[in-house]
């Protein structure tokens, strides 16, 4: 890989954990049963930040394999 995919990479894995902290915090205060304010529009969002990790490493791993051929 080159640099600007590791950089690629790096930048996508940095985004799902920032993913994975936001579905803990979710997960902490719905299993406190706390008033979590869950709305369709955080849900929205984190489903937004996979879909862009997702096309990340998708073009990541397509750009790789087309050099590789």
């Amino acid at each position: 890989m080159n640099n600007d995919e590791v950089t690629a990479l790096y930048q996508s894995n940095f985004q799902l954990l920032r993913i994975g902290r936001n579905l803990n915090q979710i997960a902490r205060a719905l299993n406190a049963q706390e008033s979590a304010e869950v709305t369709s529009q955080k849900i929205e969002d984190v489903q937004s930040l996979i879909n862009e990790h997702t096309d990340k490493v998708r073009d990541l791993i397509t750009s790789n394999q087309e050099r590789l051929q």
